[in-house]
């Protein structure tokens, strides 16, 4: 049996989602079985419905096409059950149970050295400014540059990291198929060549859903070992961000919000309920790290 393959193919199956799937795969004494034998394992554990396995034979193939398509396109897929999937997402809540990675894999394995540098998509100049030097100056001191790709510090984070050659990673919410926005397309290729990498929890072919960008924003928390909030409002996409963080137990800091408007309303709660530790400006934050 392919375990990604099995995991692919589950997710099809509807009622099935990661959680029961790494109950499933837990369950097993061994992943030496053929695809008839994992069957039966699961039929007579009663981890599935007779009628769910029917369609579950028919995934098999579909999944095994969509892994043809991921190798083709030179995406690394790594599972919870393999020694390559990042320690620091098996201890997250709701880890992911598979990655797909296009790049450089090791960047995905330096916790101890990795920021995740976080903002609106629509920030101020200011801010959009400040993203890309702590960008610059962290990854000058060899960290890993986590973000989203989106537009606006997202993509100021990547860009500063980049200045400096360093190795940046950029988590989606969709499959490795596609870029958004896509403005980002050549970025997201500097990222790669660079030494950084794509990362996705979703198969290849795999369109954004809504709900797909807060899930993503477990999985660059989880990646950090600190989070660094430049701008964002109380009900910013951000804000998942910075509360997964709190879950996970990582280092949270945000910058004082440089005026009274709504953008920076984020900020000042999270600095107010001491969430996260306030800075003022760029040199400000390397002093607390150093």
């Amino acid at each position: 049996m392919n375990i990604n393959e099995i995991i692919i193919a589950l997710s099809f199956v509807k009622g099935i989602g990661k959680v029961k799937t790494k109950k499933i795969l837990t369950s097993l004494q061994n992943f030496n079985l053929t695809n008839e034998e994992f069957i039966d394992h699961i039929k007579n554990e009663n981890m599935i419905k007779e009628n769910e396995i029917v369609f579950f034979k028919q995934y098999l193939s579909k999944a095994d096409k969509i892994l043809e398509i991921t190798n083709n396109s030179k995406i690394k897929v790594i599972n919870y059950f393999e020694e390559q999937f990042p320690k620091q997402l098996k201890t997250i809540p709701n880890s992911p149970i598979q990655l797909f990675i296009k790049g450089n894999i090791d960047s995905l394995n330096n916790f101890e050295k990795s920021i995740a540098v976080i903002g609106t998509r629509n920030p101020t100049e200011i801010s959009k400014k400040i993203v890309f030097e702590i960008a610059e100056k962290f990854s000058n001191k060899d960290y890993v540059i986590v973000s989203g790709l989106a537009k606006g510090c997202d993509t100021a984070a990547h860009k500063g990291c980049l200045k400096n050659n360093g190795s940046t990673v950029a988590v989606l919410a969709h499959g490795l198929h596609d870029i958004f926005p896509k403005s980002n397309l050549e970025l997201s290729e500097k990222i790669i060549v660079s030494g950084g990498c794509l990362v996705s929890e979703y198969y290849h072919g795999k369109d954004p859903e809504d709900y797909f960008f807060i899930e993503r924003d477990r999985i660059q928390s989880g990646l950090s070992s600190s989070i660094v909030l430049v701008e964002s409002e109380i009900d910013g996409g951000s804000m998942h961000t910075i509360n997964f963080a709190k879950a996970q137990n990582r280092n949270t800091y945000a910058m004082r919000p440089v005026s009274n408007s709504n953008s920076f309303l984020g900020n000042k709660k999270v600095i107010d309920d001491k969430i996260a530790i306030e800075f003022q400006n760029t040199q400000h934050l390397t002093k607390i790290f150093d």
